[in-house]
């Protein structure tokens, strides 16, 4: 029965062989004879994406649904869903993935291979439905981020920042484990099928003990989560890693674990549904605090870099005080803001890449040095280049979640489910602290039309036509995003249905 449930993960399987033979057939190909060492090459380009189309398609064509090695890892239709849109989303931002490597002259192409690592494990922890399986594959993961974080080998900042996150996730990653094993102490597995019967069961007033030591265990595993997606007050380690590793390095960090951290965590809670009763406080002081230093951190913040990285934090505080609710529209709402976020994500990764592209290109600085954009860089850039104006608009007001745009929809559903929820205290305050957060957004708007330029070297980024100067296909990337976010807010009946149906598949088992 395994070996045909097997098939069911073909995809994962067909992405870890075509890794070992891209390596194996890079290291003896692709060498420069000068130096004697490995160089990225525009052939490594094509193979990793002709490798993601490959793994995408058999995601489509792939019907089978169940479980592998007794419950170890599980297929079924929330898996199958969100494994589409993690790919799709990677093969979105590839491109800027590559340019930001190139633009710093990383080069070594097994930081590519390192890469598809943290894809694979972030497919495999989509489909994990077990403690210690988790663990292992989140563990894969980290060091596959560690190496990203610290991949500017010549850079202090970039070493001090792999560092630190090293540090931290090893301290994190032990108490995820102390609290599997404590679970594991009490229950006897470790497997979410089998914990989902054992903690249906009531437990007796002379039980009070063991109650709370799982309880603890619980909290020990869901602070572990937490700190993977920067939840205040274990957000310390996000400013620094994402600021010190390279452009590159900080588009996967932002971008990929999001949705699959928040899959494995919505499964670990549905199957401690009566202990999360007593640990929803945590959510909503997690996600409140989250919000507040988000928004505030984000307003004196001068570099755009910054700005994306706060403003992270701030939307990542809506999704966990919605999670704190756990229904079956909470997780909808959530999967479907998710979606947007992503997506508005690559393009505003995007768009930053494409201003390094077109620094190094325009500015010729000495040694390709790559300088900080600054926030007072956009001033009068309207004047400048209107098309890449009218994108930035597009994107700060899709991020704040201002109607017209996309964003709306996502801020829309999540407060909807709040007031749902009859906590109208909580519904008025969220309001007011996005209210406020649309400041550093307009604050960016008022730079680009409104803003007087007091010297030239204050937007000497933007001298000439940006557009015409940065041609390529990036580019006609950032514009197939743009198009795909209107699309989504004027007809958005799809992905409220694939957002229902993961929603379901949560539920089912």
């Amino acid at each position: 029965m395994d070996n045909l449930l097997l098939k069911a993960f073909l995809p994962e399987i067909f992405l870890s062989f075509s890794l070992l033979s891209q390596l194996l057939y890079n290291i003896t190909k692709i060498t420069f004879p000068k130096y004697n060492f490995s160089l990225i090459d525009k052939k490594i380009f094509f193979q990793f994406y002709y490798i993601l189309f490959i793994v995408l398609t058999l995601l489509f064509n792939i019907k089978i649904e169940g479980i592998f090695t007794n419950f170890l890892f599980i297929n079924d239709l929330a898996s199958s869903y969100i494994k589409i849109i993690f790919i799709f989303s990677i093969i979105l931002i590839f491109i800027f993935i590559w340019q930001s490597y190139c633009y710093q002259n990383l080069n070594f192409f097994e930081i590519f291979i390192i890469l598809f690592f943290s894809i694979f494990a972030s497919l495999l922890l989509i489909s994990c439905y077990d403690l210690f399986s988790t663990y292992l594959v989140l563990e894969l993961q980290a060091l596959c981020f560690y190496i990203l974080a610290g991949a500017k080998r010549n850079s202090t900042f970039s070493t001090e920042a792999a560092l630190k996150y090293f540090i931290s996730g090893s301290f994190f990653s032990c108490i995820f484990l102390f609290g599997v094993l404590i679970f594991y102490s009490e229950f006897g597995t470790t497997n979410f099928y089998f914990l989902n019967l054992l903690t249906l069961l009531p437990f007796n007033e002379n039980m009070e003990k063991i109650n709370i030591i799982i309880v603890l265990s619980m909290l020990l595993i869901l602070l572990t989560f937490f700190f993977k997606l920067a939840v205040v007050p274990f957000h310390f380690w996000v400013p620094e890693v994402y600021d010190g590793s390279p452009l590159s390095s900080t588009i996967v960090l932002a971008v990929l674990p999001k949705i699959i951290i928040f899959t494995i965590l919505i499964r670990f809670l549905f199957i401690n549904i009566n202990i999360f009763k007593n640990l929803e406080f945590i959510f909503y002081f997690g996600g409140f605090f989250s919000i507040i230093w988000g928004t505030f951190s984000a307003l004196k913040q001068k570099r755009i870099k910054k700005l994306f990285i706060y403003s992270s934090i701030a939307q990542i505080g809506f999704v966990i005080i919605t999670l704190g609710f756990f229904s079956k529209d909470s997780i909808m709402s959530i999967i479907f803001f998710l979606i947007l976020y992503n997506l508005t994500a690559v393009l505003g990764w995007g768009i930053l890449t494409a201003i390094y592209g077109f620094q190094k290109q325009v500015l010729f600085f000495k040694r390709n040095q790559n300088f900080p954009i600054f926030l007072s860089n956009f001033i009068n850039l309207f004047k400048t280049n209107r098309t890449w104006s009218l994108i930035l608009i597009f994107f700060f007001f899709s991020l704040s979640g201002m109607p017209p745009f996309v964003g709306f929809l996502g801020k829309f559903l999540l407060f909807l489910n709040i007031i749902k929820s009859q906590d109208f205290t909580v519904t008025v305050f969220l309001i007011l602290i996005a209210s406020i957060s649309t400041f550093y957004y307009l604050r960016v708007l008022k730079l680009i039309f409104f803003e007087v330029q007091i010297s030239k070297k204050s937007n000497q980024l933007f001298q000439g036509n940006f557009l015409y100067v940065y041609q390529d296909f990036s580019i006609s990337l950032i514009c197939f995003v743009v198009i795909l976010l209107l699309a989504l807010f004027f007809w958005p009946t799809h992905l409220f249905i694939v957002s229902k149906h993961i929603s379901i598949g949560f539920f089912k088992i």
